[in-house]
């Protein structure tokens, strides 16, 4: 079944990843054309959220909230969506759009843009992590599907 889905999203992606990616340039210069030093530092947080160091803090943390068992399973999730991400940046070799067209960049390394590395990581993670809760606190139906 998860190869199935695999498969579906791999053709959805390579279908829809041009013309998706230049319908979103236009957003993207309006977005930093309307930038604020406030509304960046905000975007920043959350950035810092979804990156190696809160990642770090957020590991050591599992392991005092839940047993070991569980608070592995949360490091074997991030360890392994930054595995699959190091292989799909280098399968896709897809540029960030700042090296395409004259955006600005804030905060970007010089590696391949697509898969984003926030994006696979943090739900990954974070829907990891709110699975366990779920479980240690046997929520219904709803409540999981709340997030």
């Amino acid at each position: 079944m998860l190869m199935k889905v695999l498969a579906v999203f791999l053709i959805f992606d390579f279908a829809t990843r041009e013309i998706l990616f230049q319908m979103s340039l236009p957003h993207l210069k309006m977005i930093e054309e309307n930038r604020s030093d406030s509304l960046n530092k905000v975007f920043m947080m959350i950035s810092e959220m979804s990156d190696k160091y809160a990642y770090c803090v957020i590991i050591g943390a599992t392991y005092h909230v839940f047993d070991v068992p569980n608070a592995f399973v949360v490091s074997a999730t991030i360890y392994t969506a930054l595995g699959v991400l190091s292989i799909s940046k280098s399968f896709f070799h897809e540029a960030r759009p700042f090296f395409v067209t004259d955006l600005t960049p804030t905060k970007c390394w010089l590696e391949y843009g697509n898969p984003s590395g926030h994006s696979i990581t943090s739900s990954s993670l974070y829907l990891t992590i709110w699975d366990l809760i779920c479980r240690r606190f046997q929520a219904d139906q709803r409540t999981r599907k709340v997030s």
